[in-house]
């Protein structure tokens, strides 16, 4: 539970005063759409804290979309439940001119795209709020049409008719602090084609660095892969080519050098960076003779594909006269690979894109150089994404979003790759200490060198000025401080509530054989699962309605009150459905002012200006089931049973009670057997009553009704059977009871 009143200890008074009006009086319109600021608490951190969500092959999101489905493979750390900060950024997805000349790549002179691109889909993003969350289906809130998605974004496999590379999406999970102080370095997982190399922060007050740093370095797009190749009819001028397919690699047929990986897809052959598989074939299932490869027309030789850098191209039939891989793109472009004369004549540097600030792109992968022996000359990979919002930013540290070195070859080096992509929002901080390493990777060492990668991009908002902390490009300032979509934590205070809880079954069930479920508490532990798709509302005192949504899968719900409720008598409902019943814990177990439940799934309460209640819990149980036979008639002379099946839907125990009333002749005989594992081996209960049998959460018990009817019945005849089970709770907070679940059974004779 979180309950937290914000106020800022740490914060001197001006520097509060500060926030509030620098906070406030920009962003109004800005701040009507917020997630949790603070909810992560305060936090000493390491390593990895987002989780990255990949997209499922073909699948578009148009505006106003706010159901998303996801892929599997969800990597990272973090929980993903409602309330929760999402970034959705296209991470691939561009078109590019794939001729065989000079234009490989070049788009269109002036069209303000940048060479290497015709169109560009990949580097649009946007921050959502989860709502709901069932299995690999989201259910989002946003900025766009509808309180969906704002751009179109798209994910599909690169195209075998050779048209177009991979585009790729992924959501990523952001945590959201209320101070964050770093206890060793943050990091990133690497992109893998699907998802990573996008590291994300909101911290609603201070992030500190501590003196540690902020790591995304080699985390963006791969490098190309260095083959051993003895040539297949190729030459210098050649800008694609085919690569070779897994048996052709076997007998070296192949010409050229890798590219590397970009936003206008993935080449065939990659580096993974992994120790054990160091080299990847993205397109195991590819035809030899496939067009694609993963680029247009494939995915080999000079041409420089978007931001990626171009492979090595050989000199010789034979590749025996090798060139240097090209460096991938950031900021700045990448610089093209060397042959033994120190000539560019190996692979083109990517291209540098300048387009709308609000694009964040992970640096280009080095394109690999060439070899017919030897080792090395893969292509350094491409820089991450860091992006940070935060009330306060304090060094010292650093932020390294730089690209890695293309690997050195015993016959040409690797391009580099280029550095990847830095958003920083803070009103203010003190970033006279703070180091920011955003360069390009060198390129590989060999006879014939590879590229450089190119520099960064660096973006920024709030009061900060970091143009003086480094040489590199500075891509300039943010004319807007807030993205599309979910404002930053420190921008949304919030203004007003924000109301989070969780209604669960508090039925001590026990699925796993642990003994930490207990019933009737109040408080969920870990085996009472959460009851999904229940409406939770809030009221104003006169009973309309001002705010609505429903608990995700695992019961969770949140909501967000405006500020102009604060001071105003209102009502959180969670209404309970007929056979339920709720459980509550005891008000000195679990502090909830200004909180007070009144009964039925209500809590009355005064709004606030600023507050956060994450602690919310209602348990309720479910009555239970009585499942009985059906009516029926039976031959004179012939006996009966009849079962009947109780479902307990808690932990607590039952009563058994029989009654049988005859009307019209005498003679028949009814016995009352209970089976408490509905196995069939039943006890005859002497007085038509049994003990009190403790029972588990649909766990069920039987009991039977064995009828012998007479041979003389008349048709007058007939036996009225009525079972009812007690329920016993136990001691519950509200001295909770159960009605007795009842049943009757007529049975007579048939004609």
């Amino acid at each position: 539970m979180v309950q937290a009143q914000y106020n800022n200890k740490s914060m001197s008074r001006s520097a509060a005063l500060i926030l509030l009006l620098w906070c406030v009086t920009p962003f109004v319109q800005a701040a009507e759409l917020c997630a949790f600021p603070g909810r992560d608490s305060d936090r000493q951190l390491k390593g990895v804290v987002n989780r990255w969500i990949p997209s499922p092959d073909n699948t578009v999101l148009e505006p106003g979309t706010r159901a998303i489905t996801v892929a599997e493979g969800w990597r990272g750390r973090g929980a993903v439940q409602s309330g929760d900060l999402l970034l959705l950024v296209q991470m691939q997805g561009a078109v590019i001119d794939h001729g065989n000349d000079d234009a490989y790549g070049d788009g269109t002179a002036g069209d303000g795209i940048g060479r290497g691109l015709q169109a560009l889909q990949a580097g649009y993003f946007e921050y959502l709020r989860v709502e709901q969350l069932s299995g690999v289906s989201l259910q989002v809130r946003g900025a766009g049409p509808n309180g969906g998605v704002l751009h179109r974004y798209i994910s599909r496999s690169a195209s075998k008719a050779g048209l177009q590379g991979a585009a790729r999406w992924q959501l990523v999970r952001i945590p959201q602090f209320e101070n964050l102080t770093l206890t060793d370095d943050l990091e990133t997982l690497p992109w893998d084609g699907r998802s990573g190399g996008l590291l994300a922060l909101d911290v609603r007050r201070e992030l500190r660095l501590n003196g540690h740093t902020i790591n995304a370095q080699g985390a963006g797009f791969r490098g190309g892969a260095a083959l051993t190749l003895g040539g297949a009819l190729g030459d210098e001028l050649d800008f694609r080519y085919r690569a070779p397919a897994v048996d052709e690699l076997r007998v070296r047929f192949g010409q050229h050098a890798s590219k590397g990986e970009g936003m206008a897809g993935t080449p065939r052959w990659v580096v993974t960076g992994q120790q054990e598989s160091p080299v990847e074939d993205s397109l195991p299932q590819a035809d030899k003779l496939s067009h694609s490869d993963g680029y247009p027309e494939g995915s080999m030789a000079k041409g420089a594909p978007a931001n990626a850098g171009g492979g090595g191209v050989s000199l010789s039939a034979d590749n025996s006269m090798a060139s240097g891989g090209g460096g991938g793109a950031g900021g700045t472009d990448g610089q093209a690979g060397f042959d033994v004369a120190g000539e560019r004549r190996g692979g083109f540097g990517g291209a540098a894109i300048d387009v709308d600030e609000f694009v964040v792109t992970a640096g280009g992968g080095g394109g690999a150089g060439t070899r017919s022996q030897g080792k090395g000359g893969n292509g350094g990979a491409g820089g991450g994404i860091v992006m940070i919002r935060t009330g306060i930013f304090n060094g010292p540290g650093v932020i390294n979003i730089a690209g890695a070195e293309g690997e050195s070859g015993d016959q040409a080096g690797g391009g580099g790759g280029g550095a990847g992509t830095l958003w920083l929002q803070a009103p203010f901080g003190r970033v006279d200490k703070l180091k920011l390493n955003v360069t390009g990777g060198s390129g590989g060492q060999g006879p014939a060198l590879g590229g450089s990668g190119g520099d960064g991009r660096i973006l920024y908002g709030g009061g900060l000025s970091i143009a003086g902390l480094t040489s590199r490009p500075v891509n300039g300032r943010l004319q807007r401080d807030s993205a599309a979509g979910v404002a930053a934590g420190f921008i949304c205070r919030p203004s007003g509530m924000l109301l989070g809880g969780t209604l669960f079954e508090d039925n001590g069930a026990d699925v796993a054989g642990s003994d930490d479920a207990v019933a009737h508490d109040g408080r969920r532990q870990r085996l009472e699962k959460g009851l999904a798709g229940w409406p939770v509302r809030v009221l104003t005192a006169d009973g309309n309605e001002i705010a609505t949504t429903k608990t995700s899968e695992n019961g969770q719900f949140a909501l967000e009150l405006p500020e102009q409720w604060a001071g105003k008598p209102l009502r959180l409902s969670a209404p309970i459905k007929k056979g339920w019943h709720a459980v509550v814990a005891q008000s000195n177990d679990l502090p909830l002012a200004p909180f007070r439940y009144t009964g039925n799934g209500e809590w009355l309460f005064t709004g606030q200006k600023e507050y956060l209640q994450d602690g919310l819990v209602l348990g309720l149980i479910r009555e239970p089931e009585l499942e009985v036979p059906a009516q029926r008639t039976a031959k004179k002379g012939s006996t009966q049973v009849f079962l009947f099946r109780y479902i307990p839907h808690t932990d607590s125990r039952a009563r058994f009670h029989y009654r049988g009333e005859l009307s019209g002749s005498a003679g028949w005989k009814h016995a009352f057997f209970l089976d408490p594992d509905c196995d069939n081996a039943s006890d005859y209960v002497e007085k038509n009553s049994t003990s009190w049998v403790p029972v588990q959460a649909e766990q069920p018990v039987c009991v039977r009704v064995r009828v012998d009817v007479p041979a003389d019945s008349d048709m007058t005849s007939a036996l009225k059977m009525r079972i009812e089970v007690e329920s016993d709770l136990g001691n519950t907070p509200l001295g909770l009871t159960l009605k007795p679940a009842q049943a009757d059974i007529v049975i007579s004779p048939a004609l």
